[in-house]
């Protein structure tokens, strides 16, 4: 993974996590690596990555009972409420950004339109 310097490590870890539960490569249930492990895939301490499942356990996000792995949750309308959450901020970051730029309302909702016309005709990735 590439940190951006900007950014917290542990923040980025957890945005990391997140967005693999997201795109339902860790589903519901799925076994987390260790927090050594995790540490190694990422590069970053041990400390690093204990205060990530930390961060996710509080949010619900995963679960980690006695003596055993962590994982994903299995509460459904935690994850939908997940995917929502993420999906309005990219949006809003977005919006803003083209808002920034000039854009109008009405404008913003037409290229919106026209990209999700074209990717459904598969012209873009």
């Amino acid at each position: 993974m590439k940190f951006n310097h900007r950014i917290p490590i542990y923040q980025q870890g957890v945005d990391y996590v997140k967005s693999k539960i997201i795109s339902g490569e860790w589903q519901a249930g799925t076994d987390l690596p260790s927090r050594r492990d995790f540490a190694k895939q990422l590069g970053i301490n041990p400390n690093t990555a204990q205060r990530i499942y930390s961060a996710l356990e509080e949010e619900g996000l995963i679960e980690t009972g006695r003596n055993t792995t962590s994982s994903v949750t299995s509460d459904n309308e935690r994850l939908r409420v997940l995917r929502q959450s993420m999906t309005d901020e990219i949006l809003n970051d977005l919006i803003t950004r083209l808002k920034q730029m000039g854009f109008t309302n009405e404008s913003v909702v037409e290229t919106l339109e026209q990209l999700i016309h074209s990717l459904k005709e598969g012209k873009h990735a």
